[in-house]
């Protein structure tokens, strides 16, 4: 949104139907999650594009959409005793869009004081 993007999030009152023309962005670590799956085919079925990240290239997410990101995250006992629940792919997924700004920016041609004009808070 601080980029001048419109942004919403599927699921809220306040979110238009999917579009042709929108672009669909999904995460799902195991990409098996049912309401994210069904989300991907009902965005491509009306004609969205899909983008998901998901940490399983052979999922029904992956395989749903019309991007896979594949996180690919090595699991160990450690991530279960100190990140349990995905906590490893979530912060990734956070990682990953964070390094996309810049980028963004770049290609938008969006001042880092444009964005501050359009923060919710004026910072």
């Amino acid at each position: 949104m601080q980029l001048g993007l419109t942004v919403y999030f599927v699921g809220d009152m306040t979110t238009p139907i999917i579009g042709k023309n929108d672009l669909t962005i999904l995460v799902s670590n195991t990409g098996r999650t049912v309401s994210v799956v069904q989300t991907a085919e009902i965005a491509r079925r009306i004609g969205s594009h899909v983008v998901s990240l998901t940490s399983s290239a052979s999922s029904k997410l992956a395989q749903a959409s019309d991007t896979a990101i594949v996180l690919n995250i090595e699991k160990n006992k450690t991530d279960s005793e100190l990140a349990p629940l995905g906590t490893i792919f979530e912060d990734s997924v956070l990682f990953f869009f964070d390094c996309l700004v810049p980028h963004l920016m770049k290609k938008l041609n969006v001042s880092e004081e444009d964005m501050r004009k359009r923060h919710a808070i004026w910072v």
